[in-house]
């Protein structure tokens, strides 16, 4: 399914849909310190070279969602709780990783989420999230299972770990979809904030899909958001907007990472 205004899901809402819990943004620039907007000099892409890109992208099957599917990565799966807000932050994280070339680390976000929630199964902001990964970075699997908010199922050495893989600055992306596709085009992946949805995913691909419009015409583009429910929601895990429904309410993408595992 496409999703478009027309038919933006409502999955808070919707019984048969996955848990949701991220809530909208109330903090502000001053206060998210780990993150910071582009400069004003940001070179950003032209949209007459867009199309091209795009292209080339599939042409040498080089984009985030081909390096995704060539890796060892798989769809994450938060189970019952309420943390999309930041199994997406650290889905960018894994992905970041493979992007540069380094062994692949299974990463989890419930080592990030629940202390942040004193273990409960609450929504939260995604900037809380992307602020937890900053300050004390994401545990591996081997210390913290994918999805839990029990403190027993954290094991010792599960900080230490966790300093191993972190993001020290995050790119604040503002509402502009010049900007957001200029991030998806540049390989970054994007954990956004959906705020229709009250949910948070990883967008990582840009289509082009009605090369008859204009390049500047946001309807003519497609985005694929990775979601955090398994294989079982949208296409293996996939969900795709078009158009406005594209572009989510905020969006971030790595700056500066830190890894030493």
């Amino acid at each position: 399914m496409i999703y478009t205004d027309d038919n933006y899901p409502d999955f808070a809402n919707d019984p048969s849909a996955g848990p949701c819990g991220c809530l909208p943004r109330t903090i502000s620039a001053d206060d998210l310190v780990c993150a910071a907007a582009p400069p004003k000099d940001f070179p950003l892409i032209a949209w007459d070279a867009m199309p091209d890109l795009i292209a080339d992208e599939e042409r040498h099957k080089s984009s985030m969602e081909h390096v995704f599917r060539d890796s060892k990565m798989s769809v994450l799966n938060q189970g019952p709780l309420n943390y999309c807000w930041d199994f997406s932050a650290v889905q960018a994280l894994m992905l970041e990783r493979e992007l540069m070339g380094l062994p692949f680390v299974e990463l989890s976000p419930s080592s990030v989420a629940a202390p942040i929630v004193h273990f409960q199964n609450v929504g939260n902001q995604i900037e809380n999230g992307l602020m937890g990964i900053a300050n004390q970075g994401a545990a591996s699997t081997a210390y913290v299972p994918m999805a839990t908010n029990n403190p027993k199922d954290f094991h010792d050495g599960w900080r230490a770990d966790a300093d191993q893989y972190r993001v020290t600055l995050w790119h604040d992306i503002q509402y502009s979809a010049q900007l957001f596709f200029t991030f998806l085009l540049s390989k970054k992946p994007c954990p956004n904030r959906r705020d229709r949805m009250k949910h948070s995913m990883l967008s990582f691909r840009l289509i082009d899909a009605n090369p008859k419009l204009e390049p500047n015409d946001i309807n003519r583009y497609r985005v694929k958001d990775l979601n955090s429910w398994g294989n079982e929601s949208g296409d293996n895990g996939i969900l795709t907007f078009q158009g406005q429904a594209g572009v989510p309410d905020g969006a971030y993408a790595i700056a500066q990472a830190s890894f030493m595992g």
